[in-house]
């Protein structure tokens, strides 16, 4: 992957993406209600990387929070 910063319209970012143990540090629930919440849709879906691996996007987190206060 390579940035087009000369004009064109193509623009790569690597976005940050948290474990569900980094996403519980910030969010101060238990595992059972990140998951909970974010099966009602109340929380960002994580995405599965593996069998047993599933991370969530930070910029999404963020944003998430934020809303909160909204």
């Amino acid at each position: 992957m390579r940035d087009e910063d000369d004009g064109g319209d193509v623009k790569t970012e690597i976005r940050q993406m948290l474990t569900a143990e980094q996403v519980l540090e910030k969010i101060p629930v238990s595992r059972s209600k990140l998951h909970r919440m974010e099966h009602d849709g109340r929380f960002p879906r994580g995405h599965m990387m593996g069998p047993h691996r599933k991370l969530w996007f930070a910029d999404e987190v963020i944003a998430w929070q934020k809303s909160l206060d909204a």
